[in-house]
């Protein structure tokens, strides 16, 4: 993910850090068999994508 970033913006990498780090930590790895966001807190991260507003419940 970090190479994608660096070779479209090779300067301004280090602006992407956060975003790769939150998508590294709640992508599935193997060795533990779930995200390592579910592991820390046990449940799944909540995204932007899954959020809505009070009223469209």
């Amino acid at each position: 993910m970090l190479r994608a970033c660096v070779l479209e913006d090779e300067g301004s990498w280090g602006d992407y850090l956060h975003l790769i780090e939150f998508s590294y930590n709640n992508s599935y790895h193997a060795s533990i068999g779930m995200a390592p966001y579910e592991a820390l807190y046990g449940r799944k991260c909540r995204t932007p994508l899954c959020w809505t507003k009070v009223g469209d419940r």
